[in-house]
């Protein structure tokens, strides 16, 4: 079973003073919880259907022939592509000044995407930092300090882990 200890830390340390909590509840039965859509959509996900080498798919490659005729001599349907240094000026021009316009309108759109990020940045600042509201009570990948391999598994409600409680009749005092 797997743990991470960064949900369920079991010492609080403030300076030199070190707090035990109380321990907490352990289960041995695996339970499901449901991933948050942070989760569900995180790039370090592997699809383990592609990278499968079973030995079930075996791929191997293929090719054919094709049989290429000599060209015969130039008839008045199919005429010589000419070859001179005007033509083939024509011919490549076209596309140059297709692609500095195509280079010219990315630079543009470059601009507007930083204007707009500048703009965005200044209002965030003018509306201050206000805190995004929690999708979820599982840490992020980057706040996992560690991975441990046990037997059995922390109980985590609302992204806190229960504390062992001992049996013991309900009481109001």
């Amino acid at each position: 079973m797997l743990k991470i200890n960064a949900v369920c830390k079991t010492e609080a340390g403030e300076d030199n003073n070190k707090v035990t909590v109380p321990p907490i509840l352990l289960t041995k039965h695996c339970y499901y919880k449901r991933l948050s859509p942070y989760q569900c959509n995180s790039p370090w996900r592997i699809e383990w259907d592609i990278y499968r080498d079973d030995g079930s798919m075996l791929n191997i490659p293929t090719w054919r022939e094709n049989k290429i005729l000599p060209l015969e001599g130039s008839s008045e349907d199919n005429p010589v592509e000419l070859t001179d240094d005007d033509c083939y000026n024509k011919r490549h021009n076209k596309f140059e000044i297709a692609e500095k316009r195509r280079k010219r309108w990315d630079i543009q759109r470059i601009r507007e995407f930083r204007y707009n990020e500048k703009l965005r940045q200044k209002i965030v600042k003018q509306n201050g930092n206000k805190d995004d509201p929690v999708e979820s009570f599982t840490p992020f990948l980057f706040e996992i300090d560690a991975l441990a391999v046990e037997n059995s598994l922390p109980v985590n409600v609302f992204g806190h882990c229960l504390p062992q409680l001992s049996v013991q009749e309900f009481s109001l005092r």
